[in-house]
């Protein structure tokens, strides 16, 4: 008997389903996508028990009753004819793998009735088995029930997160849908409440207007340029309004949400000298380009793309984005500007995207080097000798020259001189100088700060205050459910936040040590941080919001202190049961030694 045999076609559609269906969001995704390659107006999305119960409904071209069964099968596909057509995609899908995928790992009945046909047809499928077929009465277009999710591969199901989170997964992917496609009307319902409709919307600027809010709306900045290599299009959050997480950021290839690096690499090279290290913009960006020259058929879920001219999408991004900045601040860019400096000129016959050997970074020219003045240099700021060096593991050793130098180890915060302290001033409004017994400590204000408000942040001690007016904030779907899920801890680190419908939330009451702004901006990280479930225990997720609301909360680098303010960072710092450190584990200070004062003197 041969050892090589062909697997049953319930088992392969299974394997298959393992590649294209991962989770209930990715059985949204595939067939509302389906929907839009059959011409719909109208998309409506329904889920419950997480996503194990779905329901798409779409106005589109339905399927004569033949079609209705042949679609079933794997590889049948209206969307090919030969190769060549691989090429010139202008479909979302092709594959001709979804739906029997689906159907494989579920219990799928699909009600659907031709454009112009007098007569619809149902079609039912248990876990791959033997379609049954009857006769029904539908309006035109296709409606797809998923029950059960899984109930044949307990493995899969297995590791399905929480019903909130695969939830909030599905919201995320008909957010990028909707925005993909905004004169498609999309309707989504989450365990019976409606989270959106985009019901009228004719543009993105609409659409953004019913998901993120009018405020987001009426802010975003336009982004339109066209070249040969294709056009740019979109709205972009203006660089004030900067985020921690990679939130609310959406490329949309010809029609296909996608992610790829030249894309993300062009935009943040566009705003390199706008937005901060570790802050992130929110974007909906369009990108056309010739179906030619994009191959999406290098993934299961075509994700990801692959790009004929990588170089010039880059290109093509970063002076789309420099464009809208500059015109927002009243500049009229010239064609080709660059995006750090605003003259540099985009290179000429696809070069890469990379200072040459003959510029610094950001492409800014070298400089010619002085061998006798860097070797000055160099012998300057040389690391005291090896005798003065201690352990770098202490906490608030400097680094001076490459090496940790100190005058004496401290083990504990017992053995630090405190009553030797004294202040001496402000350097670059980030540090308070104190003379130390041993030479000059630099602390720097928001660590030592935020070390103080973390320590105090324990839930039973927080103090909450009432607002006399309401803040209303709008939120996505993903983090409105979020927001429900977590609530309860949110009270208990101060806030009170009640719901006025599906994603428009009134803050009436915020941690005592948080302005108003501060606290709703930290609503929002905190919520973004449980939506994308970073951290394994609920324990670890409360740490991290205590930290979250301590930095918010604390002084910030930049701001100019009074000698009484100085001396209160000073006296929280020192009450601290752990003064070395912040709690995202950076130093609070350090010390310069006296004799390494002296020596730069040549003392």
């Amino acid at each position: 008997m041969s050892r090589i045999q062909r697997l049953p076609l319930a088992i392969a559609n299974q394997i298959a389903a393992g590649e294209v269906i991962e989770r209930p969001a990715s059985v949204v995704k595939e067939l509302v996508e389906n929907a839009l390659d059959a011409g719909a107006s109208r998309v409506r999305i329904r889920a419950r028990e997480g996503g194990r119960w779905l329901e798409v409904t779409d106005d589109g071209s339905g399927m004569d009753p033949e079609d209705a069964v042949l679609a079933f099968e794997r590889f049948a596909t209206s969307k090919l004819r030969t190769s060549e057509d691989l090429w010139t995609l202008r479909t979302m899908g092709f594959r001709g793998e979804a739906l029997p995928s689906i159907a494989s790992v579920s219990r799928l009945t699909c009600t659907t009735r031709a454009r112009g046909s007098q007569d619809g047809i149902e079609v039912r499928i248990e876990g791959g088995h033997e379609p049954v077929v009857h006769p029904a009465g539908c309006p035109e277009g296709t409606r797809i029930e998923v029950a059960d999710l899984f109930f044949n591969t307990p493995a899969r199901r297995k590791f399905l997160r929480a019903d909130s989170t695969e939830l909030s997964q599905i919201g995320e992917v008909v957010t990028g849908l909707a925005l993909a496609h905004p004169g498609v009307r999309f309707s989504l319902t989450l365990e019976q409440r409606e989270v959106f409709d985009t019901a009228g919307c004719r543009n993105l600027r609409d659409v953004i207007r019913v998901l993120w809010g009018t405020e987001w709306a009426d802010r975003m900045l336009e982004v339109d340029t066209e070249t040969s290599t294709g056009r740019v299009h979109g709205l972009l959050a203006p660089p004030e309004w900067l985020r921690r997480d990679r939130h609310r950021q959406f490329w949309v290839l010809n029609g296909r949400n996608i992610r790829h690096p030249s894309l993300a690499r062009g935009l943040e090279e566009a705003l390199a000298v706008h937005v901060p290290q570790g802050r992130h913009s929110q974007f909906v960006l369009h990108l056309e380009v010739d179906p030619e020259r994009v191959d999406v058929n290098v993934h299961p879920t075509k994700r990801e793309v692959r790009l004929a001219d990588g170089q010039s999408v880059y290109w093509l991004v970063k002076e789309a984005i420099t464009r809208s900045l500059l015109l927002d601040r009243g500049v009229e860019p010239t064609p080709g500007m660059g995006a750090t400096t605003g003259t540099h000129e985009r290179p000429q016959g696809g070069q890469a995207p990379w200072p040459a050997s003959g510029t610094g970074g950001r492409g800014m020219p070298r400089q010619d080097i002085d061998p006798e003045r860097s070797a000055a240099a160099l012998d300057l700021f040389r690391p005291a000798p090896a005798g003065e060096r201690v352990d770098a593991a202490r906490p608030y050793q400097p680094m001076l020259g490459g090496s940790p130098v100190l005058a004496r180890a401290v083990h504990r915060p017992d053995d630090f001189p405190w009553d030797g302290l004294r202040i001496v001033g402000q350097l670059d409004r980030t540090f308070i100088l104190l003379e130390h017994p041993d030479g000059l400590y630099m602390l720097d204000q928001h660590n030592a700060h935020e070390r103080y408000l973390y320590e105090q942040m324990k839930p039973a001690e927080v103090k909450s205050q009432e607002l006399l007016m309401p803040r209303v904030m709008q939120l996505r779907p993903e983090t409105s459910e979020a927001l429900r899920d977590h609530a309860t801890r949110l009270n208990d680190l101060g806030y009170r936040i009640e719901p006025m419908d599906e994603t428009t939330w009134a803050i009436r009451a915020v941690p005592a040590i948080l302005s108003l702004e501060q606290a709703e901006a930290t609503v929002h990280e905190l919520l973004g941080d449980a939506a994308e479930a970073r951290f394994v225990s609920p324990a670890n997720r409360e740490d991290r919001w205590r930290i979250t609301i301590a930095c918010h909360a604390a002084t910030r680098a930049g701001d100019v202190l009074d000698p009484e303010q100085m001396k209160k960072v000073v006296g929280y710092w020192r009450a601290c049961q752990q003064p070395f450190t912040c709690p995202h584990g950076r130093p609070t200070g350090f010390l310069i030694p006296r004799n390494e004062l002296k020596r730069r003197v040549l003392r």
